[in-house]
């Protein structure tokens, strides 16, 4: 066997170990990703710890549940706007939001916000008196 071919095979031999770990590489990148995401979707954690801190948002009747993510995510109640996005799909109710003004807390979780902006509020005892 000549040396060249001895050169090329150990060289060829080479770029496919190094592609083969590339892929696993991405491969494992990838998975810890999805791993991360999909536990961030069904197992966010409040922002802050009780007693956490209040925080007006005004929702309007023309936003999107990704801008809707990510003025939660400006105002500092949420981690993750697609993660907000994933779990308001995820729920049935991204359609169901009802536009207004709202005190939320930077403690509330998200299943506690989502349940806030997409109930009804109750009537208060003034109106009730009108």
């Amino acid at each position: 066997m000549s040396a060249k071919k001895v050169a090329g095979t150990i060289i060829s031999v080479s770029i496919e170990v190094i592609f083969a770990a590339l892929i696993i590489i991405l491969i494992y990148n990838g998975g810890l990703k999805a791993y991360s995401f999909g536990f961030s979707v069904f197992a966010e954690q409040p922002m802050s710890s009780e007693p956490g801190r209040d925080i007006n948002v005004s929702i309007d009747s023309g936003l999107s549940t990704y801008e809707l993510g990510e003025l939660l995510e400006e105002k500092g109640l949420i981690h993750d706007a697609k993660v907000f996005y994933v779990q308001m799909k995820l729920t049935g109710v991204s359609g169901d939001v009802i536009a207004g003004r709202y005190t939320l807390n930077t403690s509330m979780t998200v299943e506690q916000i989502i349940q806030t902006i997409t109930t009804e509020p109750e009537e208060s005892e003034e109106e009730e008196d009108q």
